[in-house]
């Protein structure tokens, strides 16, 4: 196994999995405060969907003495738009062959539109709120957690990318600090 992770049957085979990058990038953050790393990354999930990637490759990213979530959502949708828009700029026709390999639709106007929009922050008690009235359409949350269509009528319901935060501690990994 090694770096605590564990050892387990997996998709009919033994594996052994580990822990992501981001513990060591919080011990280097105390020091560098903005460090980041860009590695391969294996889901210890056994769903076989589109939705669920075995391997990928993830950014993960740590800010020191941040004291407030704004600021480090305002991060994360520079740098979403950031690279959204360099993408545009030099790989729009990637994009176009995509969509054509696959047989779908492009999606370059979905792109442009995240690009000109604003991330909507919506506390987690919030969120509950307007998702409970739409229970009968939604279904409900299992264990306190937004499901892909909850996260979906969420967007559509302030029209752009939201950011939901402030979430019960027992929803959070034994290492989030309490807000």
């Amino acid at each position: 196994s090694g770096g605590g992770g564990e050892d387990g049957p997996y998709w009919d085979m033994p594996v052994h999995l580990t822990v992501s990058g981001q513990l060591h990038l919080e011990a280097m953050c105390n020091g560098l405060a903005k460090v980041y790393n860009f590695n391969p990354a294996f889901r210890a999930e056994r769903g076989r969907t589109r939705r669920h990637l075995a391997e990928f490759w993830m950014v993960e990213a740590e800010m020191a003495f941040v004291e407030d979530l704004e600021t480090v959502v305002n991060t994360m949708e520079d740098l979403l738009k950031h690279t959204a828009s360099n993408l545009l700029n030099s790989r729009a026709s990637d994009l176009e062959i995509y969509a054509k390999a696959m047989q779908v639709k492009n999606n370059v106007a979905n792109i442009e539109k995240f690009i000109d929009c604003t991330v909507h922050i919506l506390p987690y008690k919030e969120a509950v709120e307007l998702l409970s009235a739409q229970a009968a359409q939604l279904g409900p949350l299992v264990g306190g957690d937004l499901g892909r269509e909850h996260e979906q009528w969420l967007c559509r319901h302030v029209g752009g990318p939201v950011a939901v935060v402030n979430w019960p501690r027992d929803t959070k990994p034994f290492y989030m600090r309490e807000v």
